[in-house]
């Protein structure tokens, strides 16, 4: 049988574990993926809604474009890793392109508001997921703020389990069924399912959905719209983002270049005891229980697609994950320069910040 991949323990590696377990899986699965991520996050629309009318705004790693449309009085452009995802995003009338959020070609200090929802918890070390923070904070004017979402590895606190927990089985079999929200993070949540949740602890304002009311989606017809300048304006044509070639097939070239936001001298080593002296195989995570360990595949069975060549059953894809702790989020950020963390909290089974640059 096919070899398990294993935890990263160098640049090379982790490039290739994301590009077979969540790149490629996510061109696979995009219409099937996109049909189930149609419920904005009340808190996510919430802060959308309270940015100034006019304001830029950026939604790195943006899937099927359904935080781009909350509040239409923002300019708003949308990236995502994924082709078929962006084409999406550009039927539904978003401005959309590809690129990788560890190399964002947006120029420096050119949006008011950005929003990460769902992604950094794909990347498979450390550094990669402080350098795309970096990337975000990067792109932000002073005084700007950027929305970070993660999976959380506790799914349960305080007794009080998260809908990702919460759903049952659609048909019965196996766990391999994933209804969970944008880019795979937790569960869609409804008015019924965003009711107050309290905890409390030391680490700040970790609520869910205190006294959150539902936030509905402008349906206003003079919403702004990029023009050909303002795109040009805004790309940086020295990043080094990703091209398509006439194939549609897509090339990455990423470059962690000279990043004056990553504190590098602070950085993990690679080679700590988190990985141990073996290569660490990955496990397959059952959908719908407790998190075991940080690191994981989850399954995703891909509805009404290619059948599997072993059992002629419908077709699972295993994505990569990275789930987070509490308070790894908030320390994550501190690795990063110029900015500071204004507000963090849980959210339904994921940890949530709200970042400044300073």
């Amino acid at each position: 049988s096919e070899n398990r991949p294993t935890i990263p323990v160098s640049s090379s590696e982790a490039e290739k574990l994301e590009t077979h377990h969540v790149h490629q899986v996510y061109e696979e699965i995009a219409s099937h993926f996109s049909g189930t991520r149609h419920s904005p996050w009340p808190r996510i629309s919430e802060f959308l809604l309270k940015q100034p009318p006019g304001s830029l705004m950026a939604d790195i790693g943006c899937g099927n474009g359904k935080y781009l449309g909350i509040n239409k009085s923002l300019y708003q452009i949308g990236s995502d890793r994924s082709f078929k995802l962006t084409e999406i995003c550009r039927e539904r009338g978003f401005q959309a392109f590809v690129a990788d959020v560890l190399s964002v070609p947006l120029r420096s200090e050119s949006f008011d508001v950005c929003i990460c929802i769902a992604v950094i918890h794909h990347l498979s070390t450390e550094e990669r997921r402080i350098h795309a923070i970096s990337e975000l904070v990067r792109v932000l004017r002073p005084g700007g703020q950027a929305l970070v979402y993660v999976w959380a590895m506790e799914q349960e606190i305080n007794k009080v389990k998260s809908k990702y927990l919460k759903e049952k089985e659609f048909d019965g079999s196996p766990s391999v069924r994933d209804d969970s929200n944008s880019h795979g993070n937790g569960c869609e949540q409804t008015g019924e399912d965003s009711k107050q949740q309290h905890i409390s602890d030391d680490s700040g304002d970790i609520s869910s959905n205190s006294k959150h009311q539902e936030c509905d989606v402008v349906k206003s017809d003079n919403s702004c719209q990029w023009t050909e300048r303002q795109t040009t304006e805004i790309c940086d044509e020295n990043s080094h983002g990703i091209r398509q070639n006439s194939d549609s097939k897509m090339k990455t070239q990423t470059h962690f270049g000279d990043n004056k936001q990553l504190d590098s001298s602070n950085l993990p080593n690679k080679s700590s005891e988190q990985y141990g002296k073996q290569p660490k195989e990955l496990v397959v995570h059952k959908n719908r229980t407790n998190f075991q360990q940080q690191d994981l595949l989850v399954p995703w069975q891909l509805k009404g697609g290619a059948r599997s060549e072993a059992g002629g059953g419908e077709q699972v894809f295993h994505r990569f994950y990275h789930v987070f702790q509490r308070g790894e989020l908030e320390r994550l950020c501190g690795h990063v320069t110029g900015c500071q963390v204004v507000n963090g909290y849980y959210d339904q089974g994921n940890w949530a910040v709200i970042l400044q640059k300073m």
